[in-house]
């Protein structure tokens, strides 16, 4: 953890030397979300999670699986870093910080290329563990929305029993899951080394976010490669694959209303819950 003793006396020897300049107007703060990936996390919850779990037939299945695989784990990944970016952005703290030091291009800069190099870095900034704070609570509330979605279908699953048009088997199984196939998009498994351990405790999205944030704040515009999060996507593709197999060994409706609760909405949940790190 060195680099978060030295962090503390580099952040203040930086806004010394900004006091220190002549007066530099700040920059523009950037704004809070950077392309498609921002709205992504929200997006998919908010379809998801209007799945309704009252099915009445094989088409209203075969539709909400649809929408449950209806993303691809890199982008949902970006999504949750960019959620939680955002929600970290309105940390009062966080933002005075940074002002004070954004004030003088070379300690701005400085600061910069150091989160970029280490987004862990952030988290000590004054207002960081505030931020995380802000950035976890957000992206945990998404993945709660996907957990109990998940645990509505998985009851109706149960449910749906009484009628017998769940207990036929699913028409053109194969064609099925490739359907589902083609909307998911899961790419190859990730191969990146483990992160540090600040990433692993503070949560990987979680990091990323409040890294993401300071950049904004400072006026940089984070890299792709720093709003991408691998370890999550890595987990998202898991379960996307878990659904595939669950799908390819169903026979009736109801298993896929199953497969569907259990794999497409709870366990993408617990993904994005595991991102932001903290208590189960």
């Amino acid at each position: 953890m060195n680099h978060l003793r030295a962090l503390t006396p580099a952040l203040a020897a930086l806004t010394l030397s900004a006091c220190a300049s002549a007066p530099h107007a700040p920059p523009q703060r950037m704004a809070g979300s950077d392309g498609p990936p921002a709205g992504a996390l929200a997006d998919y919850v908010r379809r998801a999670s209007a799945i309704d779990p009252r099915f009445h037939g094989p088409d209203d299945v075969s539709q909400a699986l649809a929408t449950g695989a209806d993303y691809t784990p890199r982008t949902l990944a970006a999504g949750v870093v960019a959620l939680g970016a955002d929600a970290a952005a309105q940390e009062p703290k966080l933002r005075a910080g940074l002002r004070r030091v954004a004030a003088d291009p070379r300690a701005r800069e400085a600061l910069a290329r150091r989160i970029e190099a280490s987004p862990e870095a952030a988290l000590d900034l004054p207002g960081g563990a505030a931020a995380a704070a802000r950035a976890r609570a957000a992206i945990r509330r998404e993945a709660a929305a996907l957990t109990v979605a998940g645990s509505k279908v998985r009851a109706a699953a149960y449910d749906v029993q009484a009628s017998a048009w769940s207990r036929a088997p699913v028409q053109e199984p194969q064609a099925r899951l490739q359907r589902i196939k083609s909307v998911s998009a899961v790419g190859a498994p990730d191969r990146s080394p483990p992160p540090p351990r600040a990433i692993v405790a503070a949560g990987p999205a979680v990091t990323r976010a409040v890294a993401v944030a300071a950049l904004r704040e400072l006026g940089r515009r984070p890299s792709p490669a720093l709003m991408e999060e691998p370890r999550s996507a890595q987990c998202l593709r898991l379960a996307k694959l878990n659904l595939f197999q669950c799908l390819a060994s169903a026979g009736p409706n109801y298993e896929d209303i199953y497969c569907l609760g259990r794999h497409a909405l709870a366990e993408t949940g617990q993904c994005v819950a595991s991102s932001a790190g903290g208590p189960a």
